[in-house]
């Protein structure tokens, strides 16, 4: 496994372009606004999220330990927003708000970063069991977080990921699932939203 660090393409006038920001998938939104930002006629913010319902391909996401989970968590992505493995690359199209991607993007990131000694098996090992208790995709996906969670005991500051165990008295303990997706504020954190008693 290695760190955290998020590497991706974009068609971007028709041209696939690399990233050129990758510690974060901040990138999503750094380095497509630099892209674009000659084509804006107005100044964007860094809330400022232009860059819905686009489709992204991130690269190096195989790595040993996890790469044989990869169909399945991108198969329940998939029934989120489109989702797929293509060759070496996984092709993602991005949600209508940059935390609803960020939550979805920090699960894509567990097949290649793990936040939290032994929370990686666990998560991907829950995936299945979690169809049993679930239908709901969204709710399978937090479900299996919170399972890795309830491994590690350390506190942890969920950076890079969506694992937190007692951050600022957080910790992850309800799945959530589309409903509350479709509901999630544009401002909350997904720390916030992930940790928050279900609407």
């Amino acid at each position: 496994m290695r760190g955290h660090e998020c590497y991706f393409w974009a068609k971007i006038d028709g041209k696939m372009r690399e990233s050129d920001f990758t510690s974060c998938w901040g990138g999503v939104m750094g380095s497509m606004w630099f892209w674009q930002k000659e084509k804006s006629t107005k100044p964007r913010s860094g809330t400022d999220y232009p860059f819905k319902n686009q489709l992204i391909w991130i690269d190096k996401w195989k790595e040993p330990e996890t790469v044989d989970y990869a169909p399945e968590l991108v198969s329940i992505i998939n029934e989120i927003t489109p989702c797929e493995i293509q060759g070496d690359l996984i092709q993602f199209l991005l949600l209508d708000t940059y935390r609803k991607s960020y939550l979805l993007l920090n699960f894509i990131r567990n097949l290649w970063y793990e936040p939290m000694p032994k929370y990686t098996a666990v998560f991907f090992k829950s995936l299945g069991p979690s169809k049993k208790k679930y239908s709901d995709p969204l709710a399978r996906l937090t479900w299996a977080n919170i399972e890795g969670c309830r491994v590690p005991k350390p506190t942890y500051s969920p950076h890079h990921c969506n694992a937190m165990l007692g951050w600022k008295s957080m910790a992850v303990r309800m799945a959530k699932d589309m409903k509350d997706l479709k509901e999630y504020p544009g401002g909350l954190t997904t720390e916030a939203f992930l940790t928050k008693q279900a609407a």
